[in-house]
């Protein structure tokens, strides 16, 4: 990463060309490596919840846990929620201002077409 910075600040210039170019080889090239390792840990976390380390208890043997089920539910829920407020709290509004900042659109009917 240190290296990706310097790069990008000792050559500007060539950095704004590389990047783009990087991403699209990237994406074009490697997008069934990403989809394969999202699988591969999908298929990997069922396997630990039917194998036989599924027993262990983090904490110790007598260990309780903190919160219920219905709890972490709750609380994964409102996260998610939270999150999805935040952003699009933001970004939607800021979607619509960028796209109506040249103004209102008329066609020759008189009809808007933004």
């Amino acid at each position: 990463m240190i290296l990706f910075v310097l790069y990008a600040l000792i050559f500007p210039e060539h950095a704004k060309g590389f990047f783009p170019a990087l991403r699209t080889a990237v994406t074009a090239n490697f997008d069934w490596l990403f989809l394969g390792a999202a699988n591969i840990f999908v298929i990997f976390c069922i396997f630990l919840i039917f194998s036989p380390w599924a027993k262990i208890r983090l904490g110790g043997e007598d260990a309780k846990p903190d919160f219920s089920y219905p709890g972490w539910f709750a609380m994964l829920f409102a996260a998610g929620m939270g999150i999805g407020l935040m952003f699009y709290g933001v970004s939607e509004p800021i979607s619509h201002y960028s796209s109506a900042y040249a103004g209102t659109t008329m066609g020759e009917d008189g009809v808007r077409t933004d």
